[in-house]
């Protein structure tokens, strides 16, 4: 593929050493190109004054969480459309909860290889929400725990079955799956689940977990 037909991606990591590293992983797929590499979200900022924001930003978390959930929501109101990616952590936590609630749509925990990179941003591309496995297991665990669910249920007002979609999300059930077992359409399921994502005011199905288990604080 040409280089110019590749999808863009940038990179923000303040590690010299792991921003090169990224570079090569990035240009040894096919169709992914680095353009852009910053050490911080200033440089980041910068670099959107000058050009179009790129379909794809992969985003390395320092040992002290930075740049947190509020540079995060800066970096995604200044780039709705862009896919985000995080990198950061070695074990899953309330940090990693909170990248997801501020608008990331990927979570990799270290230490990580290129080639799950390369799938993690494909995922991205195909719409998916790719976030590591144990972290996903946290998730889930904390949410089916009941309490601060039901909170999040109540607090915006999910209707029943909104609650119940919501539920078999939780259990990390597809799309298909759920409509399986409410004998239901697909399409309904689609439907009952943007009603969901929009009251919970979240975009995909991690963050609508991460939501429900903090018990729907914004």
């Amino acid at each position: 593929m040409s280089r110019e037909l590749r999808h863009a991606v940038w990179v923000v990591d303040r590690d010299r050493r792991r921003r090169r590293g990224l570079a090569r992983c990035i240009e040894a797929a096919s169709d992914l190109r680095c353009v852009l590499t910053v050490p911080d979200t200033a440089s980041l900022d910068a670099a959107l004054d000058a050009r179009p924001a790129p379909p794809l930003l992969l985003l390395g978390c320092g040992r002290d969480g930075d740049p947190g959930p509020r540079g995060l929501r800066r970096v995604q109101a200044r780039c709705p459309t862009t896919r985000l990616l995080v990198i950061g952590g070695r074990k899953p936590g309330p940090a990693a909860v909170a990248a997801i609630e501020a608008g990331a749509r990927g979570f990799l925990l270290r230490p990580v290889q290129g080639p799950r990179i390369i799938e993690a941003l494909h995922a991205l591309l195909r719409g998916a929400a790719p976030i590591d496995p144990a972290l996903t297991a946290c998730l889930l665990d904390r949410w089916v725990s009941g309490a601060r669910a039901q909170s999040a249920v109540s607090r915006f007002g999910l209707s029943p079955r909104e609650s119940e979609v919501l539920a078999l999300l939780g259990e990390g059930l597809s799309v298909e799956a759920i409509a399986e077992r409410l004998a239901r359409s697909r399409h309904t399921v689609s439907n009952h689940l943007r009603r969901v994502y929009a009251k919970l005011r979240v975009h995909s199905r991690a963050q609508a977990v991460a939501r429900a288990q903090q018990g729907g604080l914004p």
